[in-house]
């Protein structure tokens, strides 16, 4: 990316596209995200862990069966944009897809009925309808991402989050249980497909009018590249729910199921960066090495000091945010909460590394880092569980990204040289700093003070780690701010 330092207008371009779209994708990941933390918090009042338990087993048995079919038609729309008709053509791929998936899924969900009960069997089914709704979604959002205009996503999708959220309370509130978190989650993804189709002439969108044999070629070999390492990772995500959901039961699973979603939001905060706008970037420079990584070096060292608050925050208060954010009766998951905080904190960062590899199609190095990470995990569920529980299944569980990471770092290490933004002990220095000051805080003030209390907790501990990295690495953080107030305007 030096270009964009010399004023050539092609790079200074692509880069002010990039840091807005981050921007408004921000934006819209931001406001979704208080929308569905209000939107789970106050549905966790309603909702029993038993009845998330028994939502958490059904989506990962919908997750890691139907994942036969998660070829990437998407996907292939935001890297192999230049095709003819691609976006109607891989709208129309996904939709046969997704057909024959919910075809599969009728004689499936008997047999999770008979085998997990009556409620995971429909609930089963109920996410199987909800793909084929998300497939139609997701192909036109990928015509949106690939152009890097985020801003009418963005506000469809909180939009649509306050309204699909508000509607599932309410039926919490009427007692439908574990329907009510499927109910939210159908609400959103249909009332962010009706946006798109009502404004698909205004903003160009795929509706499935055309189709184009060569192009369908080109993104059928596209997606069986990607086919491998997108339906490992889902099965890879949802293992550990499987196997507590029926060793211990959807009770338990309940519990790990909601602090692994906490532990998930930070990479659901960053994923416009890290992965949506990052993707589309790499993909636009990735036969120019210096701006390569010059993109890489900017997210990933952004990634790398942000995401340890999270984990600062799980592994000091868990008790604190599980009574805030659920309720008292949440409070059995603190210490698989307490564990996951590294996971909340390695996610992102690993994250980065894949999203990379995809831009670049480096489909061996995710695939073993898949199947390293899936044995790894397997193994270490099958001697943790038993013996620990929920806690053993959180340590299993962070486990997998470090191995990840230690595949997938070689792997960029070979496109482009490693950056500063590889440097881990600044962030180590300034993580234990604030580990040291909110461990000291937490036993001058042990009463519960409730949400201002928690509040000024986390406001203590993100100030002494943001001063600790600012005084070990003050020149690294200016310099990339720098770069970023230069490529906005």
């Amino acid at each position: 990316m030096h270009a964009a330092h010399e004023g050539t207008s092609e790079p200074v371009s692509l880069a002010r596209r990039a840091v807005r779209g981050s921007l408004w994708a921000a934006i819209g990941a931001y406001g979704t995200f208080v929308v569905n933390f209000a939107g789970i918090a106050v549905l966790a009042r309603y909702v029993s862990p038993a009845d998330f338990g028994s939502y958490a087993l059904a989506q990962s048995y919908n997750e890691i069966v139907l994942a036969i079919g998660l070829f990437p038609f998407a996907q292939a729309v935001v890297q192999l944009g230049n095709l003819r008709a691609i976006g109607d053509t891989a709208l129309i791929m996904g939709v046969i897809l997704r057909l024959a998936q919910l075809l599969l899924s009728v004689p499936l969900a008997f047999v999770v009925a008979r085998y997990n009960g009556r409620t995971v069997g429909i609930l089963f089914f109920l996410f199987a309808l909800l793909a084929i709704l998300d497939g139609l979604r997701s192909n036109m959002s990928a015509v949106m991402e690939r152009n890097l205009h985020y801003r009418g996503m963005s506000i469809a999708k909180v939009a649509a989050g306050v309204a699909g959220s508000s509607l599932a309370v309410g039926a919490a509130i009427l007692g439908f249980g574990s329907y009510a978190l499927v109910f939210r989650e159908a609400l959103v993804v249909a009332l962010v497909l009706a946006v798109y189709l009502v404004n698909a002439r205004r903003w160009n969108l795929p509706t499935g009018r055309s189709f184009d044999r060569a192009t369908a070629c080109h993104v059928w070999r596209f997606s069986k590249a990607l086919f491998w390492v997108n339906s490992l990772e889902r099965i890879l995500a949802r293992l550990d729910r499987v196997a507590l959901g029926n060793l211990l039961g959807v009770e338990a699973l309940g519990y790990f199921h909601q602090s692994k979603y906490l532990a998930t939001l930070p990479q659901a905060a960053m994923a416009p960066a890290n992965m949506q706008v990052a993707i589309a970037t790499y993909t636009k420079v990735r036969d120019d090495p210096p701006r390569l990584a010059r993109a890489f070096d900017v997210v990933q060292y952004f990634v790398l000091r942000v995401v340890p608050l999270a984990g600062l925050a799980m592994v000091l208060f868990p008790e604190e945010i599980l009574r805030t954010m659920y309720g008292a009766r949440w409070l059995p998951a603190a210490p698989t909460f307490r564990i996951l905080g590294i996971y909340a904190t390695l996610l992102p960062i690993l994250e980065g590394y894949r999203t990379f590899s995809v831009a670049l199609e480096q489909w061996a190095a995710l695939r073993w880092s898949i199947i390293a990470q899936a044995v790894v995990l397997v193994a270490a569920l099958a001697v943790l569980v038993p013996r620990y529980g929920a806690i053993g299944a959180a340590w299993a569980t962070c486990i997998r990204p470090v191995v990840g990471f230690a595949i997938l770092g070689r792997a960029v290490s070979r496109r482009i040289h490693p950056a500063t933004h590889g440097r881990v002990p600044p962030v180590l220095g300034a993580f234990a700093a604030a580990l040291g000051g909110g461990w000291a805080l937490q036993q001058l003030v042990t009463a519960h003070g409730g949400t201002r209390m928690l509040l000024l907790k986390l406001g203590v501990a993100s100030f002494l780690y943001v001063l600790g990295l600012l005084i070990i690495e003050r020149k690294g953080i200016f310099e990339r701010v720098s770069y970023l107030r230069r490529a906005w305007r």
